[in-house]
């Protein structure tokens, strides 16, 4: 089984090796190429040693403790794989196969691995880390040390082994060129995978570069040398403990700060945070919506229509209860697509304006009624006034169906429904670091259908729906959302009209991912 299982390994990567092989030498410029060298991740395999595992566990331990420390790269867990790949004990030889260490790095989702080795010399130990990227475990840094053996009858004391750990692992990662990464883009403002546990402060500057070129030895499956090219300039405007939001304020000739470019230099604010005034932090956009958003809510309003047919007027209205369903894929930093859906259920009592009386069915409790509604569509985002303001502009096709009671004889429930493409414009505006709000309009323009039960067939409609809100960052992936949603329609013949009203008003939550 175990012959199998390597011969299987190693025929799935042989044909991966001498494909890279073909590249050997150089890699040139592309998101591609920052894209591939988007470190986010390391697995830490279970050290080596000739003297039967006698420092794993104190290594072991010593690597968490490092990254407990440091947030800039996420830790994956290798327990699952320990068991996927029972049969191999990652020791001596195996620990040095690539085949079997690209498969541990597929299953686990690691971007790459940390492999450490420990030698036994005649007056001291000899401490081996590599640092290898996935899939092809090239090796992007390594370091070597020695420890001094203690006296005989005297162990190695853990604290020692741990703290030359901590000061070379510092070490091991100062070697690649960069020190961190772009996660994501929304208009200006980007997201940073460093935070205050790498000593960012608000008010910083950071510059960011894209790789022109990765240069590997073709014998020894290590990097040689890397090259970049700077991109533009962040300003650092809200900092937590593992990343941080900032805004673009310059991009060099051609080039734009992009999703997985890097971080090349980081110049410190020019005044103390403590001096730094709400007022003199300048305003930013946490609207992040990376690849997209879902949001999802309850609110609550009230729900109202009229209909006039010469003599007869009756009004109907209603408190009501709604689901609210949103989101949005962002195909580029502008252009994005979006999916609303509103469905509310209500009791409705009607009267006779001109009389002032109330409908049979109204005088023993009311008749219910519901109304739906969605929206699909496509938007252009454009950012104005040095980005602290955006502009939306969004259209598409609309539904919406209405289900009201009707004065007929007996009295029943009608169901309303009527369809058309819209178009619509939303303003944003960025209070600080957390508040933004909005406003926008949307209006039908080209009526599909409209089915009214009472209406003739020479009838017109229209459409219209006003928003407005606050939104508050709760933390990277998640905000807040406070709306004002007013919805007005109108159905008309020659002798007849109907009008509906639906307004509402509560929270829902918006995660970004």
């Amino acid at each position: 089984m175990k012959n199998l299982l390597h011969k299987s390994l190693f025929i799935r990567h042989k044909i991966l090796f001498f494909v890279a092989w073909g590249f050997v030498g150089s890699a040139s410029a592309n998101l591609s190429l920052d894209k591939q060298f988007y470190l986010e991740s390391i697995g830490i395999l279970k050290a080596s040693d000739s003297l039967g595992g006698l420092f794993a566990e104190i290594i072991a331990s010593a690597y968490v403790d490092y990254f407990n420390i440091q947030k800039r790269f996420v830790l994956t867990d290798l327990s699952r794989v320990q068991q996927v790949i029972g049969q191999f004990e990652l020791e001596h030889k195996l620990i040095e196969n690539v085949h079997i260490l690209a498969e541990i790095a597929r299953v686990s989702k690691s971007t790459s691995l940390i492999r450490t080795q420990v030698l036994k010399e005649p007056a001291s130990y000899h401490f081996k880390i590599d640092w290898l990227h996935a899939p092809l475990m090239e090796r992007i840094a390594k370091i070597e040390f020695f420890l001094a053996q203690p006296d005989p009858g005297n162990a190695l004391k853990t604290e020692i082994i741990k703290k030359a750990f901590q000061d070379h692992l510092g070490e091991l990662f100062s070697q690649l060129p960069f020190l961190g990464e772009v996660t994501g883009r929304d208009s200006a403002m980007v997201t940073l995978n460093l935070g205050a546990t790498s000593g960012l402060l608000p008010g910083s500057f950071v510059e960011i570069s894209t790789l022109e070129e990765v240069k590997k030895h073709p014998i020894l499956n290590e990097m040689v040398s890397w090259e970049l090219v700077p991109t533009g300039k962040v300003r650092v405007e809200h900092v937590e403990e593992s990343l941080s939001f900032g805004k673009v304020i310059t991009e060099l000739d051609h080039q734009k700060v992009l999703r997985y470019q890097k971080i090349t230099h980081i110049e410190a604010p020019s005044v103390p945070k403590s001096s730094q005034t709400e007022e003199s932090v300048s305003k930013s956009d946490f609207s992040n919506y990376h690849n997209g958003l879902i949001a999802g809510g309850i609110v609550f309003g009230n729900a109202s229509y009229s209909y006039r047919n010469g003599g007869v007027f009756y009004e109907s209205q209603s408190f009501l209860t709604s689901i609210k369903l949103q989101s949005e894929i962002w195909f580029s930093e502008s252009w994005f697509t979006l999916l609303d859906f509103y469905y509310a259920s209500f009791r409705f009592t009607q009267k006779n304006s001109y009389s002032n009386t109330l409908s049979p069915r109204s005088q023993i409790g009311g008749s219910f009624g519901s109304w739906s509604s969605l929206n699909i569509g496509m938007g252009y985002l454009q950012p104005i006034f040095e980005n602290v303001a955006q502009i939306r502009l969004k259209w598409g096709y609309q539904l919406f169906l209405y289900e009201i009671p009707w004065q007929g004889s007996p009295e029943y429930t009608a169901t309303i429904n009527n369809d058309s493409l819209w178009m619509g414009i939303q303003g944003d505006y960025n209070l600080n670091s957390f508040f933004n709000v909005f406003l926008g309009f949307n209006r039908g323009i080209i009526p599909f259908r409209t089915s009214y039960p009472w209406l003739s067939a020479s009838q017109g409609s229209s459409w219209s729906e006003w928003q407005a809100g606050v939104d508050y960052l709760l933390k990277q992936e998640l905000k807040l959302r406070l709306s004002l949603d007013i919805q007005s329609s109108s159905l008309s013949s020659f002798t007849s009209l109907v009008d509906q009203k639906i307004f509402t008003l509560g929270p829902s939550v918006l995660y970004l991912f």
